[in-house]
């Protein structure tokens, strides 16, 4: 629930989550998460919150690419593999901070 801080006369605004939206907004607490159909760009903000190491979309549309799988959060050498492999996308790694996403060639 969203609940508006701008006045009385202000409407709350009432949301549905199913289980697997509640998992992944309680995400932090549970490193192995379970994306069923999720956009990447949705999966690299949860990895971004978790890791110095910033995922970057680098091509257009690559966000809606549908990601499926549980995936640790706490390990983004395995997910790289793993968007390489089932995605055929590959990873750019700019010095230790910054990491963009391109389809492969």
């Amino acid at each position: 629930m969203i609940v508006p801080t701008d006045g009385p006369e202000t409407p709350w605004i009432v949301e549905t989550y199913t289980p697997q939206r509640v998992e992944q907004k309680l995400a932090w607490k549970n490193d192995l998460v379970d994306f069923r159909a999720v956009p990447l760009s949705e999966v690299i903000l949860e990895f971004n919150r978790r890791n110095h190491t910033q995922l970057v979309i680098g091509d257009e549309g690559l966000g809606q690419e549908p990601i499926n799988g549980k995936i640790r959060l706490g390990n983004l050498d395995s997910f790289l593999e793993m968007l390489d492999v089932t995605h055929h996308i590959q990873a750019e790694r700019h010095g230790t901070s910054k990491i963009v996403l391109r389809r492969a060639p």
